[in-house]
């Protein structure tokens, strides 16, 4: 925020209540400020970025939020101190233990003392504890993974628990005359590798000459760019997907695939670059669509033509 204010963007202190529109463009945004004035503000383009809050879906600009293939998870995270880490420089590494389909565990450090550490579980195993979101957090610290038991026997906690469910989502038509989403505004799809963060990122940087473009051009040409985005974004995301479900579904081949057979093409794709056409010549990304397809029951010849 400050790096963007430094180059010359204005920062404005209110909250978007309603978006202003001239047919199907957005033109502006209706802004309520801390004292409760009211004001209309015209914008050339709306930006959402507001991550789960989905912003100019729930204004019905773009569409409505569909769930994904991992809505049944659900998440219970909390920050801690006295988690043990790793001695050195490992100690500054995210942590993740599998425990079985839809079951794992992360542990992110946030500083040299706090550590997020968090579960997840099918939703319908917490319904049936009956118990506090924080309470059942701490039951499955114990009993998920004998690593993570292990490792937070003596944590504290020093945040609030949140809790978060049917997390994964895409939201149609998310770029369109005056407005474009970047990040989790328009879909949520990585239950376990992590990838929002370096998503949002790298959506942000190919949204940008976009909206330059049709800054400058008319509105048939800002179409054609608005609709090469969304496909280049939702392809990076489908390519998530397959991987996501090769780990779920095959296990070892995915392990086969990371450690063994094509390791340096897996660090590639884990450090986000998703996009483009190199991706798609991979051959770790070829077989794990392949073998993510099939397992979708979707037809083999599709499956072997990735």
């Amino acid at each position: 925020l400050q790096a963007a204010r430094d180059a010359g963007a204005g920062r404005i202190l209110a909250e978007a209540r309603e978006v202003l529109r001239e047919g199907d463009r957005v033109t502006g945004l209706r802004l309520r400020h801390a004292d409760g004035r009211v004001e209309d503000m015209a914008t050339d383009m709306v930006v959402d970025a507001s991550g789960m809050s989905t912003f100019l879906s729930r204004m019905g600009v773009c569409g409505r939020r569909q769930r994904g293939g991992y809505d049944k998870q659900a998440a219970f995270y909390a920050q801690f101190t006295g988690m043990r880490r790793d001695p050195g420089a490992l100690g500054d590494n995210t942590m993740i233990f599998y425990s079985g389909r839809n079951r794992w565990a992360w542990c992110i450090p946030i500083s040299e003392t706090v550590t997020s550490i968090g579960v997840v579980v099918p939703g319908g195993e917490y319904k049936a504890a009956g118990l506090a979101p924080a309470e059942f957090m701490k039951a499955r610290l114990a009993d998920l993974h004998p690593l993570v038991a292990e490792r937070t026997t003596a944590v504290e906690q020093v945040s609030p628990a949140w809790t978060a469910s049917n997390f994964s989502y895409e939201i149609e038509g998310f770029a369109g005359p005056g407005y474009i989403c970047v990040g989790d505004a328009h879909q949520f799809t990585d239950p376990i590798f992590s990838f929002g963060v370096s998503n949002a990122m790298q959506e942000a940087f190919r949204a940008a000459p976009v909206i330059d473009a049709c800054l400058q051009s008319d509105a048939g040409h800002c179409a054609e760019l608005m609709g090469a985005y969304m496909r280049e974004l939702s392809e990076g995301q489908s390519r998530i997907r397959d991987m996501i479900d090769t780990f779920w579904s095959h296990p070892l081949a995915f392990l086969k695939i990371a450690h063994a057979d094509y390791r340096h093409e897996l660090a590639e794709l884990f450090s986000g670059r998703i996009y483009g056409d190199r991706p798609g010549r991979l051959h770790a990304l070829q077989q794990m669509q392949r073998m993510a397809r099939i397992g979708r029951g979707e037809p083999e010849d599709l499956a072997a033509s990735a």
